[in-house]
């Protein structure tokens, strides 16, 4: 998981992780300061990564990939606005795989 807000989604961000999983830590918009539970990353054999971001040659390769068609992302669904409450039970219930799309178009 990756998380670039900082200390507003930290605890949030801990807590949806899985059993052996990965957070990787880039930002603090909302705060560098946070506070953490070490005994859930030791029982849950987490591991969080501080990451200051990549390199301009790192930029183009993943640019070049993206045209090259080498990602593709994952949309579990697209929704028009009026069902934006469907999106965010979704979202809610945890029940999301990869990113919901809001359509302004879709009616």
């Amino acid at each position: 998981m990756f998380e670039h807000v900082g200390q507003s989604t930290w605890a949030g961000s801990l807590k949806a992780l899985a059993r052996g999983g990965r957070l990787v830590t880039c930002g603090g918009h909302s705060g560098f300061t946070v506070d953490m539970n070490l005994w859930h990353l030791f029982v849950k054999e987490q591991t969080v990564i501080g990451s200051f971001g990549g390199t301009r040659r790192d930029f183009l390769e993943v640019m070049q990939m993206a045209q090259q068609g080498r990602l593709r992302q994952v949309i579990q669904q697209t929704f028009a606005l009026t069902e934006l409450a469907d999106a965010q039970q979704l979202l809610r219930e945890r029940k999301v795989f990869g990113k919901l799309m809001l359509d302004p178009t879709l009616h």
